[in-house]
């Protein structure tokens, strides 16, 4: 398993998961793999070209893009001076992993003990995102209109 920690993540997230992970996976923050500042869209598009098995990222709004080539761990966002969160959103993020639980390739939220999800992460967790497939599916299409000229 070769993870990618995307950037909105606390770095000794990266050093946590790698212990708890041990020789089962390698993990990988985007800074180190050269792609500090990419936009979600082309990240998510090269993520498994590159040889990529997972994503964990902290940008929910990347849970609106319909682009993912890999399972991404959608967690609420960390301070790196709250070390107990980041070791307990390691070990979350870590069980997932090691039971192979997002084999989909979908938004699946971590949560962390004893502290209270976001909104949109728990909307992820149930499959009631606005981007989940089970929302598409039951989500009418708009049509597309042109527009003549720019309205202000």
């Amino acid at each position: 398993m070769n993870v990618l920690v995307d950037e909105d993540t606390s770095l000794l997230l990266v050093g946590e998961l790698a212990i708890l992970l041990g020789p089962d996976g390698e993990v990988t923050h985007i800074q180190a793999a050269g792609w500090k500042g990419a936009k979600n869209g082309e990240l998510l598009l090269k993520i498994k070209d590159a040889g990529y098995t997972h994503l964990i990222t902290g940008d929910k709004k990347m849970a609106n893009s319909r682009t993912a080539t890999v399972p991404t761990l959608v967690i609420d966002e960390l301070r790196a001076s709250d070390l107990p969160t980041v070791r307990k959103t390691a070990r979350s993020a870590a069980l997932m992993l090691l039971a192979d639980e997002p084999l989909s390739v979908d938004y699946h939220a971590v949560f962390v003990e004893g502290r209270k999800p976001s909104r949109r992460l728990r909307h992820i967790a149930e499959g009631r995102h606005r981007s989940s497939p089970a929302v598409l599916g039951r989500r009418p299409r708009l049509p597309v209109r042109e527009t003549q000229g720019h309205h202000r």
